[in-house]
């Protein structure tokens, strides 16, 4: 089965229905500085939560990325951002009446997915091949991990990043998140942009998303129809 995946400059503005998905990405830059304006649509725990964090680029990164989380949102819900009430679910998934959506971070990109049913998105930067050795052992299980050896190290170095994506993605979907083995995945056919992915006698869907030449990602829920992508451009305030 190949996955409907199209793209879209408009604003979304009704909750996704059935088995869709919609795709957000908010690109970040350098040039980004910390403003009031984003601060104002965030809730005190965020700004809290945020403000720990040491590293000054990637504190105004997440501050703008929560931001335009809130306005994406709001759009569907019909609610002003600083309005939107944001809970912490179990394993401390955030969680809003009304839709699901789920969250990734990268450098240079924040992808968030919005549907009607619990979703779940990962993006990762293309890693180095020491990296690729600790995801081969943290994220893949025998039988992946044969077929992976019987390729050359660069196909194998895009499959193993493939895995590791979709994998993230259903665990952050099942609502689990890294509290549970990856290896507990079993992953079909991860080199089509469609995946089956199988936890025991639990079957998920995942689609590989065509975001950046230099990123892998992608998104899984219990069923997959259509993936809209939106692109949100920089993160707004």
């Amino acid at each position: 089965m190949t996955l409907a995946v199209q793209t879209s400059t408009q604003r979304a503005t009704v909750v996704p229905t059935g088995d869709d998905v919609h795709i957000w990405t908010v690109r970040h830059d350098d040039s980004q500085s910390e403003d009031e304006d984003a601060r104002r649509v965030l809730s005190e725990s965020e700004i809290a939560q945020f403000s720990s964090f040491k590293n000054p680029r990637q504190r105004v990164q997440r501050i703008h990325a929560r931001a335009a989380l809130r306005h994406i949102l709001s759009s569907y819900l019909n609610t002003h951002p600083a309005r939107l009430a944001v809970h912490i679910g179990f394993y401390g998934k955030p969680l809003v009446v009304g839709l699901h959506f789920n969250c990734s971070h990268a450098p240079s990109l924040t992808l968030i997915a919005v549907a009607a049913q619990p979703v779940g998105v990962d993006i990762e930067p293309v890693r180095s091949c020491a990296d690729i050795d600790a995801i081969r052992h943290r994220f893949i299980n025998e039988a992946e991990s044969c077929d992976i050896a019987a390729m050359s190290p660069g196909p194998a170095s895009i499959e193993l990043l493939r895995l590791w994506v979709v994998k993230e993605a259903c665990l952050k979907a099942i609502g689990v998140g890294l509290t549970a083995d990856p290896r507990e995945l079993c992953v079909r056919r991860a080199m089509s942009a469609a995946v089956d992915v199988h936890r025991g006698t639990d079957t998920m869907r995942a689609q590989l998303l065509p975001i950046s030449g230099t990123h892998a990602a992608a998104v899984a829920a219990r069923a997959i129809d259509r993936v809209v992508v939106h692109d949100e451009g920089p993160s707004r305030s």
